[in-house]
């Protein structure tokens, strides 16, 4: 420990993973070539590596703060400390970082910066960019220029590799093993089986089928209630499993089908928050006009990373995932409500009728107006049986 460059206030939390967080850090450094800088809360610079790399060293208020680099920097390390995993997001340059809050006891202590890096984009244009803005240092243009075109310009889906193996290089060094413990703990509790199952289950007398039980469930999961919403859903099935074997069937049928349509299309059980936060501000605002890069200034991310990291986490693309929620709405108007289509179409997100009849046939099979008619035919023959 006595060897350490880290920081103090680093060391005083996180003494007994000193020195292996450190050679972590040096690690992923040579391994990659990226920089890597340690930012207190106060966007002051406590410790860097590879700084010979940092591209940010030859431009006007690199060390300066309350410039509108700093600024960009402070946002950064509070929403990072906020959502607790790798945050990338581009910088007032143009550059990528790849942001690690460090946190102990609930208290952020700063963030670990991996970069700034170069994605996508040519390299020409950025250095013509900086010099028009005057944002390099006249006497390091020279340096910068050399720097930049001898740095590797990196693809999306690499940024997100390395921003995994960056969070995985500072979680394996401070995290204890426990923590990990108390996690699988956690779990095993959580997913007791047959708790209410010896309270019910000797019951002679017919059972109806627990609607109450399930309109709770349904309030408690949409709400984000999760511990209520599990108790709820163990209780609901507890009382299912009463039922007559038909009854049991025809009811279990409903009810997933009522989950799929109220509750799936939200279902994210990934690590990334922020593809929590864009699928939260899709399903908040798909009746407005948005954008893949709408979502991506929003959080302040690159567009090009932000599609790659949404396709690598949910499976489909930004496009596809959108057209299915204001789908399953315009599908719920069709059911439940009167409206036109150019009603329907306009409150679920469609500004041209035509894409909107296009792309809900793609998904539904139906145009809507025949989904219409075959929802009202099956309606009607549920009645007369």
């Amino acid at each position: 420990m006595g060897n350490s460059t880290l920081p103090a206030i680093i060391v005083q939390w996180f003494p007994d993973n000193i020195e292996q967080l450190e050679e972590s850090l040096r690690s992923f450094c040579e391994i990659t070539d990226v920089s890597v800088t340690f930012y207190n809360m106060d966007q002051e610079i406590l410790w860097e590596q590879k700084k010979d790399n940092k591209i940010c060293q030859f431009l006007h208020g690199y060390n300066q703060l309350g410039t509108p680099c700093r600024k960009g920097l402070e946002s950064a390390i509070k929403l990072a400390v906020q959502l607790g995993e790798p945050y990338v997001f581009v910088c007032k340059s143009g550059f990528i970082l790849i942001a690690f809050p460090l946190i102990a006891h609930g208290k952020g202590l700063g963030c670990f910066m991996a970069g700034p890096i170069i994605m996508g984009n040519p390299k020409e244009p950025i250095i013509q960019n900086l010099y028009s803005k005057r944002q390099i240092e006249e006497n390091s243009v020279g340096k910068f220029t050399l720097l930049i075109r001898e740095l590797k310009a990196w693809k999306p889906k690499e940024v997100s590799y390395l921003a995994t193996l960056f969070g995985n290089t500072i979680l394996s060094s401070i995290t204890p093993n426990i923590e990990y413990e108390n996690l699988k703990i956690n779990y095993k509790k959580q997913n007791n089986p047959g708790i209410y199952h010896t309270n019910f289950s000797q019951t002679p007398q017919s059972v109806l089928y627990p609607y109450a039980l399930e309109t709770e469930f349904l309030k408690h999961a949409k709400e984000g209630h999760a511990r209520q919403a599990l108790e709820t859903l163990q209780h609901l099935f507890s009382e299912m499993t009463l039922l007559e074997e038909e009854d049991l069937s025809q009811h279990a049928k409903a009810f997933i089908d009522t989950i799929t349509n109220s509750i799936s299309e939200r279902r994210y059980e990934g690590s990334s928050q922020m593809i929590q936060l864009a699928i939260k501000y899709i399903h908040h605002s798909y009746s407005n006009k948005i954008s893949l890069k709408t979502i991506a200034d929003e959080l302040h991310l690159n567009s090009s990373y932000l599609s790659t990291l949404f396709k690598q986490e949910i499976g489909v693309t930004f496009t596809d995932y959108l057209n299915q929620v204001r789908i399953n709405h315009s599908a719920l108007l069709l059911t439940t409500t009167t409206l036109n289509l150019v009603e329907i179409s306009s409150q679920s997100g469609f500004d041209d009728q035509s894409y909107f009849s296009k792309v809900f046939k793609k998904i539904k099979g139906f145009t809507p107006k025949d989904y219409r008619k075959q929802f009202i035919a099956d309606k009607s023959k549920q009645v007369v049986l």
